[in-house]
């Protein structure tokens, strides 16, 4: 689920390691794509699930089996863990918003608070804090 609460300086390095990357157990391939489509955009998870060939309930249950988390939460796991990752770099918040599949910077902004307890700039600033060993 996401990391939700205040963020103390001592956890983000923790949190940064864990936003690299969601640990991906073995699936079958049709697994893989819906995750990767869960990752990529916002089209409906049914419609994914029947390109792919598996009903929605199949693979709602299973990707739940698999990953702990419903694939609407997925989705929006992946999502704030690409931000988070593209927040230690130098782009715009827009452009990470954008970049990352939020509707816009606002709807980032309300995520990142949810999930960090600041903005995203405020949670920048301590990112590079941790980053620069000060």
């Amino acid at each position: 689920a996401l990391g939700c609460g205040p963020a103390a300086p001592a956890a983000l390095a923790a949190l940064l390691r864990d936003s690299e990357a969601l640990a991906v157990p073995p699936a079958p391939d049709w697994q893989a794509a819906l995750v990767q489509a869960l990752a990529e955009g916002d089209e409906p998870v049914g419609w994914i699930a029947r390109r792919l060939g598996v009903s929605l309930a199949h693979a709602s249950r299973s990707i739940r089996s698999a990953y702990g988390l419903a694939p609407q939460a997925l989705r929006r796991e992946l999502r704030w863990r690409r931000a988070l990752a593209l927040l230690a770099g130098d782009a715009p918040l827009a452009q990470i918003a954008a970049s990352s599949g939020f509707a816009d910077q606002s709807h980032f902004t309300r995520t990142t608070r949810l999930c960090a307890g600041l903005t995203p700039a405020a949670l920048r600033r301590q990112i590079n804090c941790v980053q620069d060993g000060g």
